[in-house]
């Protein structure tokens, strides 16, 4: 099975993690981390699409709430806490993160797999997006030409659209015309509204902008 997805493990519990690491090993490349420095010393060279967290880790003074303030969004990876606490003031504090999920010991094999297959999912769904968007040739494009080209596919004239963007109308025409070329698309009447409005979900996803 091919395994897209790479998930770290930081789990002080060795038998705890090793039944993590069991649950989502058919799902995955997986490593174990038992410490903190550990688990941020696996991030340069795995890469993690998810790392699954323990909050509260013995011997240390950090916490996998630190670890996710710490990393989360430098190494762009999504989380999931797998702890024992469940106090309101834990909840709040890891809720902040934007975990994926936030699974309670002692854990289901099913509650884990679910958490995974969902996240899986995504991955697909998004490697498929990005895939459409370099067949549009969208990635070829500026910030500036994403942003006009997504409001020429909401219906906004070249004058609103340099209303919109505080820019003159000469300049949002140039950087049509530098649209039409780079997407490969026939310069012909209204061409490049239509194509737009056709593929209007792709240009206003997320890998778009």
């Amino acid at each position: 099975m091919n395994k897209p997805l790479n998930i770290l493990i930081l789990e002080d519990e060795v038998i705890i993690a090793r039944s993590l690491e069991r649950i989502v090993t058919p799902y995955a490349i997986v490593k174990i981390a038992h410490d903190y420095n550990t688990a941020a010393a696996h991030l340069k060279l795995l890469k993690p699409s998810l790392v699954l967290l323990d909050i509260n880790l013995r011997d240390s003074e950090k916490t996998g709430i630190d670890f996710a303030r710490e990393f989360k969004d430098k190494h762009q990876f999504e989380i999931i806490f797998i702890t024992a606490y469940f106090d309101s003031t834990t909840f709040s504090l890891a809720s902040k993160l934007n975990p994926l999920n936030y699974i309670v010991k002692p854990f289901k094999k099913s509650q884990v797999e679910i958490a995974v297959q969902l996240i899986l999912n995504q991955l697909i769904e998004k490697k498929r997006d990005n895939t459409d968007f370099k067949k549009l040739n969208l990635e070829k494009l500026t910030k500036v030409e994403k942003q006009v080209l997504q409001l020429i596919s909401l219906g906004l004239s070249s004058k609103l659209i340099a209303l919109e963007l505080n820019k003159s109308s000469k300049t949002v025409l140039n950087h049509r015309s530098n649209i039409i070329k780079k997407i490969e698309i026939t310069n012909t009447n209204n061409a490049l509204l239509i194509w737009s409005i056709e593929n209007r979900d792709k240009i206003t996803s997320n890998a778009a902008i």
